[in-house]
């Protein structure tokens, strides 16, 4: 994938397949928020049948006649692409070039890089064959296919969106700091961050405690973001007390920042209190370093046995936390996508199943599939997962 992001201005970040890919999955959510200009919709509209996103992937890549089906440099007899007989990709529009990836996917060392995905084509006659911006809803194409990559909630459903995820950051009122600190304005996640000077381990000079109350029950996924420098320890303490006992954990801040860092697991119950305590005591031997202070984000992912909540005592976490590592390409600073705005994607992918999970980068709609093209769909969730539409 192509997009402006303003990631280059951060070295490290621009070639990073996971920032290029939340990168494109921004865009693709903004495309598909745009439905009533960008096309109109097909049938109802539901986020988890594939074939709903045909006018938000033409959008992508720039909703203009040039990528209209209808368009005459387009042989009208086209089989679909990258399969038998498949036509030069000049041959066609950019959404059918992507449908042509999910039927065929590339191969690598004589193996597909993903499972096939079937895709039905619109009628190209059911699509005004005009330029510039539309809106007309037009029937779902047959058969439709439901997105293979959904969650399934439990008997008490999944929580709605606002309620499936919990943000804490520096700058939040419930954020109180012990000891000296020097504050940064900008590498954070929401630029602002801190930052301490190391402290031997077991003997801390710096308290920074995140407060926030459990939106939901069960089981929430820990992740912390890691800011850019001076963020450079690779043992930060960070202590979560939730159900029944404070959870430590230890996280690698002397990795490429500017993007969330997965912790473990701990459980929530709704309306509980939840404090994440950072010190600055570390057994990394760089006295030079520092500790980032700065985010964290909890995510629901499904059920839990609560019964520890009642039950107060000690425990420790065994998650250590690395920023993830990504090995692809991609070229955040330059292309033809549509990114809009200079400012770098602060926020990762989260799990591919699922819906999302209420910050940009929990990615799914098409799953693994669109990750081959950075082209990620997110869906709102209520009850039954399959409601609302994605913003």
């Amino acid at each position: 994938m192509q997009v402006t992001s303003g990631a280059a201005s951060y070295p490290g970040l621009e070639a990073r397949a996971d920032i290029n890919v939340a990168a494109g999955a921004n865009i693709l959510a903004q495309k598909w928020n745009g439905n009533e200009s960008y096309g109109g919709q097909f049938g109802d509209s539901d986020p988890a049948l594939v074939e709903s996103w045909y006018f938000a992937v033409w959008a992508y890549n720039g909703f203009v006649y040039g990528n209209n089906p209808n368009n005459p440099s387009f042989p009208a007899s086209r089989p679909p692409y990258h399969g038998a007989g498949s036509l030069s990709r000049g041959s066609y529009p950019y959404q059918e070039l992507v449908w042509g990836y999910l039927r065929n996917p590339l191969e690598k060392d004589g193996e597909l890089v993903v499972e096939p995905l079937e895709v039905s084509y619109p009628d190209p006659t059911t699509i005004p064959d005009q330029s510039g911006l539309f809106s007309v809803d037009v029937p779902l194409p047959e058969p439709a296919h439901t997105d293979p990559c959904q969650e399934e909630c439990p008997p008490s459903g999944c929580p709605p969106d606002e309620l499936r995820t919990l943000l804490l950051d520096d700058l939040d009122a419930g954020f109180t700091v012990e000891g000296d600190t020097e504050e940064h304005a900008s590498g954070g996640y929401l630029d602002h961050f801190r930052s301490a000077a190391l402290a031997p381990a077991g003997a801390p000079t710096v308290r920074a405690r995140f407060t926030g109350t459990a939106p939901w029950s069960g089981a929430f996924d820990v992740a912390a973001f890691v800011p850019l420098d001076p963020a450079t320890c690779t043992d930060v303490r960070i202590a979560v007390d939730a159900c029944g006992a404070p959870v430590a954990f230890s996280a690698d801040q002397n990795v490429p920042g500017g993007l969330f860092t997965s912790l473990g697991q701990v459980v929530l119950r709704q309306g509980d209190p939840v404090t994440i305590e950072v010190t600055n005591d570390s057994a990394d031997p760089d006295a030079s370093h520092r500790v980032g202070i700065d985010a964290f984000r909890l995510t629901w992912r499904g059920e839990a046995d609560l019964a520890s909540c009642d039950e107060p005592g000690e425990g420790e976490g065994e998650g250590e936390g690395e920023a993830g590592e990504g090995e692809g390409e991609g070229e955040a600073a330059e292309g033809e996508g549509e990114g809009e705005g200079d400012e770098p994607l602060r926020v990762p992918l989260g799990g591919g199943c699922g819906c999302a999970a209420g910050a940009i980068g929990d990615v799914v709609a098409f799953g693994s599939w669109l990750g081959l093209f950075g082209l990620f769909g997110r869906r709102r969730a209520g009850t039954d997962c399959r409601d609302r539409r994605p913003t």
